[in-house]
């Protein structure tokens, strides 16, 4: 690979940022020329990527701005009842609960519990991708608030406008320092956060969820004597906090038979809320955890950086009920009819193919397995890999005669849907211990479902104060 990866619309280098991210590049791109009437341009051999890759010397104006014209904040979650944006993934926490059931059957695991179903996944998009995570983490919280129904009135302390988006977390954590929360942190971040692309921990989503009334909780680890006793730490909290709900169940009498087989089920889905958890310079979600057969403990989670495969976003959109999925030889750059900042209506945007932009070595990247990565001489190879839809599927059907004709074979496939690897879906969510080990300090922000804060409890929080986890409090 060389030194530098030159886009082919403008002569930004790519070379240091993710395939995720690169293919977040090439979407705004694509989205700023249908948006201004340009002609169609594709790439549909890799002799134009070859040519220099100049096939379009792209608008004039300034990158920034063309990533503040597609800048698309808005908010989703399941009650709604409307299609969700094309980077909100919801149905993926019913979809890994099936898919640790298979594993647990055939003896792969022992056991799994996971956060409440209705959790979404969202991504982060072009113009937040290098500073996003935190917000949407933040998001993805909302989306169990928000639907959970342990605590309904956290729907309408979180649904007060302005609702939850990016741009609105800033608004609420500005609101929230001019009523004299967390002054230390305003002095940090130069008393500006608003629309500014500044990242953000768990200490501003705990002023911002406190503001408006959610008992947010923080602990820190750190102090610890090394890297292992604190990923150790960490993961026994994780499992205190999931098993938590279902140690309450064994000290209450069983009062039907869902809950007698809910103590026994291996694989449970609870009904608590997703857990922040924050490293230097990175944050994750976590959906819950697994057991593995010699006892060790992988962390499930959401990651925000991390773009998910297309037919595993398209098969837990169809699990919802959801008609609409992204096509992965025509990835969706926006709804059909969306607005924009400047509250202009674009009706029809016509999606447009990335998968001729990406060189051979792009699609490697896109290959987490190594031993999976197909031949290095990917250009000689009979069919095109499909960017981020490495995900082998197996498929339900049994296997038929080779149908030559593409429509019939496009029709048997929306017939009778693949299902994911458990394998291979599993790693697309494990965070495992020795990955924890990256890091010396952590910290973590949970939501109990405790009733909402009194206003006396929200002036008490004006000054941040979380526990402290260290090796003489594990003692």
């Amino acid at each position: 690979m060389t030194d530098h990866f030159t886009c082919a619309f403008c002569p930004e280098d790519l070379q240091t940022l993710t395939i995720s991210q690169r293919q977040d590049h090439y979407e705004a791109h694509l989205l700023a020329i249908s948006q201004t009437n340009v002609p169609n341009v594709q790439a549909s051999s890799s002799k134009r990527l070859q040519a220099k890759r100049q096939f379009y010397s792209g608008p004039t104006e300034s990158w920034k701005a063309m990533k503040r014209k597609v800048e698309n904040d808005v908010f989703w979650y399941p009650s709604l009842g409307v299609p969700p944006p094309r980077n909100f993934t919801p149905g993926l926490i019913p979809l890994l609960k099936s898919s640790l059931i298979t594993l647990c059957t055939k003896g792969r695991i022992l056991r799994s519990v996971l956060c409440d179903e209705k959790v979404v996944h969202i991504s982060k998009e072009l113009w937040d991708a290098s500073w996003g995570c935190g917000y949407r983490n933040f998001l993805m919280l909302c989306t169990g608030l928000m639907e959970q129904q342990t605590q309904p009135l956290y729907l309408s302390l979180l649904d007060t406008q302005p609702s939850p988006s990016v741009r609105s977390l800033q608004s609420w954590v500005h609101s929230a320092w001019d009523n004299g929360y967390d002054q230390v942190g305003r002095n940090e971040l130069r008393n500006r956060l608003m629309e500014t692309n500044k990242w953000i921990g768990t200490a501003e989503i705990y002023v911002a969820l406190s503001f408006r009334g959610i008992p947010a909780e923080l602990l820190d680890f750190d102090g610890f004597r090394d890297k292992e006793d604190c990923a150790a730490a960490v993961i026994r909290w994780m499992v205190k906090y999931f098993d938590s709900e279902y140690s309450d169940a064994q000290d209450t009498p069983s009062t039907s038979i869902n809950d007698t087989l809910g103590k026994t089920t291996p694989v449970i889905a609870s009904q608590l809320m997703p857990v922040i958890l924050q490293h230097r310079g990175h944050s994750r979600l976590i959906v819950g955890y697994q057991q593995e057969t010699d006892g060790s403990i992988s962390l499930l989670t959401f990651d925000t950086g991390r773009l998910l495969p297309l037919a595993l976003r398209n098969l837990a959109r169809s699990n919802c009920g959801l008609s609409e999925s992204i096509s992965p030889e025509c990835p969706q750059v926006e709804t059909p009819v969306h607005e924009q900042s400047n509250g202009e209506r674009l009706d029809n945007v016509k999606p447009i193919t990335l998968r001729d932009l990406l060189t051979p070595s792009e699609l490697e990247l896109g290959m987490e397995n190594p031993a999976e990565t197909p031949s290095k001489n990917l250009k000689h190879a009979s069919t095109k890999p499909t960017i981020l839809s490495y995900l082998k599927l197996t498929h339900r059907r049994k296997k038929d005669k080779v149908v030559r004709d593409s429509k019939l074979v496009n029709e048997k496939r929306k017939a009778e849907p693949d299902a994911p690897d458990p394998n291979q879906l599993q790693r697309v969510f494990k965070l495992t211990f020795q990955q924890l080990l990256s890091n010396k300090e952590y910290q973590v922000l949970y939501v109990p479902l405790r009733t909402p804060l009194t206003k006396e409890e929200r002036l008490s929080r004006r000054v941040i104060r979380c526990r402290r986890i260290s090796c003489e409090s594990m003692i």
